[in-house]
C-alpha cells in the first residue's frame, strides 16, 4: 500500500492482557510512521475519534471481569501512572475524512469529564477542558477500544514521538456479518489508511 509495510496486532478483549506500542514509538529502526487503533460501533459511519480517555466506565471484557467503573464513577487504570486525563489523536483527519466510497467518515470530538471525582460529569463537544478536568469517557467511550487507544496516544506523548496516533471506529457489520458490507468496510477502511500514509511526512 503506497510502498508501506504495514503489521496488525489483533489485541483480546481483555484489560489485563492489552500489551503498549512502545517498540514502535521509540526512535529506531521499528518506529512507525502511523498507528491506528480500530474497533467498530452501532451504524453506518467511520468515526475518527479526536480524543481518547484515560478512565473506564463500563462493560466487562471477554474473561467477564468488569471494567471497574461506571459513568459517575469512572475507573482509573494503573497503566503509566499517573498519566493525563485526555490524549488527542494526531491521524492525518483531512486526508481521511474525504474517503467516503461507501459510508460517511465523521471526526467525533466529544467527550465526558468530571471537575473531581464524585461530580456530576459534564458533556463537550469540542474536546476536554484541562487542565484540571477528570476524564469520564473519551470521544469513543469508556470501552475496552478506548482503553487501547489512550494507551498508544499517551505513550506517543510519553515519548515525544511523531508517530501519528488515533483511534479509528468503523460500522458495525451486519448480524449474522454479510460479505458484501464486510468489504465494503475493508475497502474504505484501506483507503483512508494509504491517505493517511501519504499525508505523513517522512521522517
Amino acid at each position: 500500500m503506497a510502498g508501506a509495510e504495514i503489521q496488525v496486532v489483533i489485541f483480546p478483549v481483555s484489560y489485563s492482557d492489552f500489551t503498549t506500542a512502545a517498540p514502535v514509538l521509540a526512535t529506531g529502526s521499528q518506529r512507525a510512521a502511523l498507528i491506528t487503533t480500530v474497533s467498530q460501533q452501532p451504524g453506518g459511519l467511520f468515526d475518527l475519534e479526536a480524543w481518547n480517555g484515560r478512565n473506564r466506565t463500563d462493560g466487562t471484557d471477554n474473561r467477564d471481569q468488569p471494567s471497574g467503573g461506571t459513568f459517575g464513577n469512572p475507573f482509573e487504570p494503573g497503566y503509566h501512572a499517573p498519566g493525563k486525563p485526555f490524549a488527542a489523536s494526531t491521524l492525518p483527519f483531512a486526508a481521511m475524512t474525504p474517503i467516503t466510497t461507501h459510508f460517511g467518515v465523521q471526526i467525533d470530538s466529544h467527550v465526558y469529564g468530571q471537575a473531581s471525582a464524585g461530580s456530576t460529569p459534564e458533556f463537550r463537544s469540542n474536546g476536554p477542558l484541562m487542565p484540571g478536568w477528570r476524564a469520564v469517557e473519551g470521544s469513543g467511550g469508556g470501552h475496552l477500544s478506548n482503553e487501547a487507544a489512550y494507551r498508544v496516544t499517551e505513550m506517543r506523548d510519553y515519548f515525544g514521538s511523531p508517530v501519528r496516533c488515533g483511534h479509528i471506529h468503523t460500522p458495525e457489520l451486519d448480524l449474522p456479518p454479510t460479505a458484501d458490507r464486510r468489504n465494503r468496510i475493508v475497502e474504505q477502511y484501506r483507503q483512508m489508511l494509504a491517505a493517511a500514509i501519504a499525508a505523513v511526512p517522512a521522517q
